[in-house]
């Protein structure tokens, strides 16, 4: 552990007048200092340092951040302070704390509030993810507080702004595409935090299961392209076993496969290629194989089964659009990803792949 400041340990563990007394500007130089000193230690090695008033401080910080909640007042010091008492909680003795002090509700209230910045909402899903990790009692606490659909609407927000700014960069020269690549480098680090506060909530938490589901599904269908990849690699991750703790994986069915549909069709290949993974999950699942397998059928059709006529009465020639394509194509793919490892024979798979083919040629034979 690195050598402590006398000055700043003496000033924590023994008065903290110059917190109580002090303004702003006062009260964020200790919180640097703070996280200068005791930003990895564990809960003994703080209360050591502290001489066994810790949760004094911590009280202080607690009652500063949920009186500036409201406020467009920078809050990342202190919720990186208050995740260094979360993730040093060895026996939980300051989570429940944070917990009284602050409330989880106050927590994932800031990840929809339009007046904290995007780094503060970052760091409030550090700690939601830290307290759901704690145990399933604190994972349905956090959803019992919206804390799925908090994610959800956080992400699109981002999302949205992420795609401004692009935009705005676009009308502009390099200047404009350096600031668009840093706003999507921006929104691929949002998306691996809310995936990872996601997956916390969905783990071993079977009450709250529907819950999660439909915040995914949600995100899947009418969300932002990284609202959409973040979704896609959680239900991956959700539908295999987790030997760590036990926790059951979730069944695939035709409406979670009906949902990704959005995905093969997006625009951006990173979308198509996480929807194709996601299905690709989905269908090796044998047990949902019937399910799955009606719903990719449906894709593989033709939207229009029958071509229309003209003034004459002569039927017209099928012609696809290319979004069906599109989704005809992955489909085959994806279909033979399941049938491939099945078959016996290698004339088996040329059978397979034949007719799939032959099926994509007569559809659309250009």
């Amino acid at each position: 552990m690195p050598a402590v400041d006398r000055t700043l340990s003496d000033l924590l563990r023994g008065h903290l007048q110059a917190w109580d007394k002090g303004n702003r500007g006062t009260r964020g130089r200790i919180l640097v200092k703070f996280l200068e000193h005791f930003d990895r230690c564990t809960e003994p090695e703080l209360e050591r340092e502290f001489a066994n008033g810790a949760s004094l401080f911590l009280a202080r910080v607690g009652a500063w951040l949920r009186l500036n909640a409201d406020s467009q007042s920078d809050l990342v010091l202190p919720l990186r302070v208050l995740s260094v008492f979360v993730g040093a909680s060895s026996g939980k003795r300051f989570l429940r704390e944070v917990i009284e002090v602050v409330g989880i509700h106050t927590v994932v209230e800031l990840l929809t509030s339009k007046l904290v910045d995007e780094d503060s909402k970052e760091w409030a899903a550090v700690i939601i993810t830290q307290i759901s990790s704690a145990g399933r009692p604190y994972r349905e606490a956090v959803c019992k507080h919206g804390g799925p659909e908090a994610v959800r609407l956080w992400l699109r927000s981002s999302g949205e702004q992420g795609q401004d700014t692009a935009q705005s960069g676009a009308a502009a020269n390099t200047i404009g595409n350096d600031a668009a690549a840093a706003g999507r480098g921006n929104l691929n680090q949002i998306g691996d935090k809310a995936a990872r506060c996601l997956l916390s909530l969905a783990r071993n938490n079977p009450y709250y299961s529907n819950q999660i589901r439909e915040a995914l599904m949600a995100m899947l269908t009418g969300g932002h392209s990284t609202s959409q990849m973040t979704a896609s690699r959680v239900i991956r991750l959700i539908l295999q076993p987790d030997p760590a703790d036990g926790s059951v994986p979730w069944q695939p069915d035709a409406q979670l496969v009906q949902s990704s549909r959005d995905l093969l069709l997006s625009a951006e290949v990173n979308v198509q290629h996480e929807g194709s993974e996601m299905i690709r999950s989905m269908i090796l699942h044998s047990s949902a194989w019937v399910d799955v397998s009606l719903v990719l059928r449906d894709w593989l059709r033709p939207m229009r089964i029958e071509p229309p006529m003209d003034e004459t009465g002569v039927r017209q020639a099928f012609e696809s659009t290319p979004t069906e394509w599109l989704l005809q194509a992955a489909t085959a793919k994806l279909i033979l990803v399941r049938l491939t490892p099945s078959l016996d024979t290698c004339l088996g798979v040329s059978m397979t792949c034949g007719c799939l083919c032959m099926y994509l040629v007569v559809v659309h034979p250009t």
